[in-house]
């Protein structure tokens, strides 16, 4: 499935309590259609099945509508929905102000697959649709409101900065968490409900794939790179025990799309249970998945990124560390200690002890002396 599969178009929205506005152009030839099917507004109320007014503010003042009195008013001027589709100016629900400059049709695009993965991320859209996203980088904010206005459409949207918190919350109105309902984004609580990666992610293109994973592991992954044993990127999300299997089931639909790019992990396993909760979490280990996740995923969030970047240049593999310290022992003419074995390898203290003492247990070296840490090789 390619990009720009239609995803949302207006028959979807033709639904209370929606409103819609169209252009003037083709408002303008409505009417005339209308006045030359039923001479007057009053006669073209009463055959809708609205007031006259409404027709009239419709019609003459470019006011929006309601879904319902609109499609009556098309299947009395015997025009497709799809006809009308293309002069949308605007949708909203209800009689608020909020507004929806949309872009109709919706189709799929790597930007909206990045919005979708945000609604199952640090984002989610409430009982009232409404589409809200929290996060502490500026950067992934402005990415979100880049992505809806790309994607959707120009609307008002509140941010307001929780310094207490130290994050961002960022909010926009019920048409957009509708839209995105639509699309596949769970509504209400998150860890109470049972969602998965939609089939239009899941068999798009590598672009539409690449920007999904972008945007739930900046939202829900971390690297690891601190510790000598744990050079990782780590997955972890959690919901209600009773949802363990539809947890379970999305966390593989992101190790598939992972390995559509060559970026192996290892099985998902339990993190934590607590109370009623689950996490569960998978890992990312390797230097060639490290790249390959970088080359085709990557991350925006810019210390995970950074993160990424140094723990790639500063990979070495475990066998080719473990065998540098042996050489490094035996060609020493005298014992080491374990900081001269990590400076003389030019690597980190707690990564030369750890494997010291696998070569110990090994029988590789030998350790001597009783008032300080003695290594020293197996040849007298």
């Amino acid at each position: 499935m390619s990009e720009g599969k239609i995803l949302v178009r207006l028959e979807d929205l033709m639904i209370p309590p929606f409103y819609v506005e169209l252009n003037n152009r083709y408002r303008n030839l409505l009417l005339n259609m209308s006045f030359e099917k039923a001479n007057n507004i009053k006669n073209i109320a009463k055959i809708v099945g609205c007031h006259k007014d409404t027709m009239r503010n419709f019609l003459q003042y470019g006011k929006s509508i309601n879904v319902k009195t609109l499609s009556e008013l098309l299947n009395f001027l015997k025009i497709n929905i799809h006809e009308a589709e293309k002069y949308v100016v605007s949708v909203k629900r209800g009689c608020s102000n909020n507004e929806v400059k949309i872009k109709l049709p919706i189709k799929a695009t790597p930007k909206l697959a990045l919005l979708l993965a945000k609604s199952m991320g640090d984002g989610g859209i409430s009982t009232d649709f409404r589409f809200h996203y929290s996060n502490n980088q500026p950067s992934l904010i402005n990415e979100v409101i880049d992505a809806v206005r790309s994607c959707i459409g120009s609307a008002k949207y509140n941010l307001q900065n929780r310094v207490k918190r130290k994050t961002y919350e960022l909010k926009f109105c019920s048409t957009m968490g509708f839209i995105l309902n639509l699309m596949g984004a769970p509504k209400g609580p998150k860890i109470e409900k049972e969602f998965c990666i939609p089939n239009w992610i899941m068999e798009g293109n590598d672009k539409i794939k690449s920007s999904f994973l972008r945007g739930i592991f900046d939202d829900e992954a971390c690297v690891n790179n601190s510790q000598p044993r744990t050079k990782r990127i780590l997955f972890a999300m959690g919901k209600n025990q009773s949802y363990e299997n539809s947890l379970r089931y999305f966390l593989n639909q992101i190790r598939q799309l992972l390995l559509e790019f060559n970026i192996n992990s290892k099985g998902i396993v339990v993190q934590q249970r607590y109370d009623n909760k689950i996490i569960l979490k998978f890992v990312i280990y390797r230097k060639a998945n490290f790249k390959n996740f970088k080359d085709f995923v990557n991350f925006n969030h810019k210390e995970k990124k950074i993160k990424l970047s140094k723990m790639i240049k500063n990979y070495v593999g475990k066998n080719k560390t473990k065998n540098l310290i042996l050489k490094t022992i035996k060609d020493s003419n005298s014992s080491l200690t374990i900081n001269e074995v990590s400076i003389r390898n030019n690597i980190d203290r707690n990564l030369a002890k750890y494997h010291m003492n696998n070569l110990l247990k090994e029988c590789l070296i030998n350790k001597e002396g009783n008032y300080r840490a003695l290594w020293a090789s197996n040849k007298k």
